[in-house]
């Protein structure tokens, strides 16, 4: 008697599960499709850092931190560094030299990176998108953005607060 009442609760939960429509899948639905736009989409989220050996915090000169899409967002701290030192303007003269970016954030077409260099202070250096390419615009440690960068732009960018 017991066996069946081991079946009959068996049989049960399978009437249940045949019943319900379970097949013992599991069906995984796409996100649905975002409108077509003109501009690449953005990655989510950072690169995690790494501390330092001796416990401090260093930041990775590939942090990036996207904020929205636009003006071929996202952009690495390397590729900022690579467009400091290949553009034509005197910024890069006005800056201790610098082999990383870190703390990059981008958005609609502006990103902002701070400078790493070995004997000076770090500085933001501001990037604006245009032509294909960035361009440097502005560097310096205090209120950099507020010239070159739209008001509507600078709250999205950390380093411009």
């Amino acid at each position: 008697m017991r066996g069946r009442k081991w079946w009959g609760l068996a049989g049960v939960a399978a009437v249940l599960a045949v019943g319900t429509g379970c097949t013992g899948t599991t069906t995984k639905t796409d996100p649905p499709t975002p409108p077509a736009t003109t501009t690449p989409p953005a990655a989510t989220g950072t690169t995690p850092t790494k501390p330092a050996p001796n416990g401090t915090h260093k930041p990775s000169p590939s942090k990036t931190v996207v904020t929205a899409t636009g003006g071929d967002c996202p952009v690495t701290g390397a590729k900022l560094v690579t467009a400091l030192y290949a553009d034509p303007s005197d910024i890069k003269n006005r800056l201790a030299k610098t082999a990383t970016l870190s703390d990059v954030a981008c958005y609609q077409g502006y990103a902002v990176g701070l400078t790493n260099p070995k004997e000076a202070d770090r500085a933001t250096v501001v990037f604006r998108y245009a032509g294909g390419a960035w361009h440097p615009i502005a560097a310096g440690t205090d209120r950099t953005c507020d010239q070159d960068v739209p008001r509507t732009v600078r709250t999205h960018l950390p380093l411009c607060h």
